[in-house]
């Protein structure tokens, strides 16, 4: 049987967990905003995608690797799954402010999974690939479901 303080620890030490997770999605919450938020138009707003994927100041190894935990960490701890699905929330939002819901998830996906191809591909992205690519899912929005957020 475990001693209580061990379970008083393990609490603790969860809790700290959650809220350092807590404040990473915050951080780049705020970042992911500032940065689109800053578009006055559609081609500025896929601009702003391009360098959240491909720029240095987003998702960068640091960064993915505390991402990378928190992903792990909140399959096993129900306010850090939270934390996870508010920042998921929080990203639809801000390119909310330029596209269409059915766009939004797509470059949602693009933002947050090509940054993890990058931390482990020996090459770097080809940012004109990736424009390429923004771009066209932006000229898809009238063949995309335009589903919830």
């Amino acid at each position: 049987m475990a001693r209580p303080g061990r379970k008083n620890r393990a609490n603790a030490a969860g809790a700290a967990l959650a809220l350092a997770f807590a404040r990473l999605a915050d951080t780049m919450s705020q970042l992911y905003r500032r940065t689109v938020a800053s578009a006055g138009s559609t081609a500025e707003a896929e601009a702003a995608v391009v360098e959240l994927i491909c720029g240095p100041a987003y998702a960068t190894d640091r960064d993915m690797t505390l991402i990378f935990e928190m992903y792990a960490y909140a399959n096993h701890n129900t306010a850090v799954a939270a934390t996870t699905r508010s920042w998921l929330a929080r990203s639809r939002e801000s390119l909310a402010l330029h596209f269409t819901p059915g766009v939004t998830r797509a470059l949602d996906a693009l933002i947050e999974g090509w940054p993890m191809h990058r931390r482990f591909d020996a090459a770097p992205l080809n940012r004109q690939l990736v424009a390429g690519v923004v771009h066209a899912v932006v000229d898809a929005a009238p063949h995309l479901p335009d589903e919830q957020l």
